[in-house]
């Protein structure tokens, strides 16, 4: 419904308001100092392709699966195997995905049927 603002209702109050454009520049800016990041280790990662040259087959290799690694992430490499996710259904209500996400310290939750 192109919602902007959702208010977060209890007991027939509203005790909040979730932001949508709070969350979207946290995520802009989390990318944005991932690509900085990932930029320069790129760069690094070049000179060191440049100094050995492309007659060594095992570098490559290495250098080939490390940016592999370093920028397709898979999840198992973005969530730890201890880390718990909060998880909310459809059919819960907003209170309850806001509850999460305060109890969980995040901004998101994942809805699962």
């Amino acid at each position: 419904g192109k919602f902007r603002h959702l208010p977060v209702v209890e007991h027939g109050t509203v005790t909040a308001m979730l932001d949508i454009t709070k969350f979207l520049w946290g995520a802009i800016s989390r990318m944005e100092q991932a690509a900085e990041h990932g930029s320069a280790i790129a760069a690094a990662m070049e000179g060191v392709e440049r100094q050995w040259g492309n007659e060594f087959a095992g570098p490559h290799a290495f250098i080939e699966n490390l940016r592999d690694q370093m920028f397709k992430p898979s999840l198992s490499t973005i969530i730890t195997e201890n880390s718990s996710v909060p998880v909310v259904s459809p059919f819960d209500l907003v209170t309850v995905a806001a509850k999460k996400m305060r109890e969980y310290r995040v901004n998101s939750v994942v809805v699962m049927t």
